[in-house]
């Protein structure tokens, strides 16, 4: 299985895919604090939502497992304030992986 740490260089990799690919128009640079969601995030919503599905692609092949990120079961997400960092939404993956 992955680990937190593994899944958040993965994150890493799909951003700089994602930036290569002109569908970010700046690079990420993602660590266990960068906020994906949320006021202060560099995402708008199309690239938030198009990250997670690189991710959960990426994580796919990688494992061969169906994982499908829900982020209303990600922990401590508050979905009137909604604020997630790498680290939270890496923790939620591999919470997801390990069952």
């Amino acid at each position: 299985m992955l680990s937190e740490e593994q899944i958040v260089t993965l994150m890493q990799d799909c951003a700089t895919e994602l930036y290569r690919g002109k569908i970010f128009a700046a690079e990420l640079t993602v660590t266990p604090e960068t906020i994906l969601l949320g006021a202060d995030s560099p995402l708008d919503s199309l690239g938030f939502v198009t990250f997670v599905a690189e991710i959960e692609n990426r994580i796919n092949d990688e494992t061969g497992k169906d994982l499908s990120i829900s982020l209303m079961e990600v922990e401590g997400l508050d979905e009137n304030n909604p604020h997630m960092t790498a680290g939270k939404l890496a923790a939620y993956v591999a919470r997801e992986l390990a069952a």
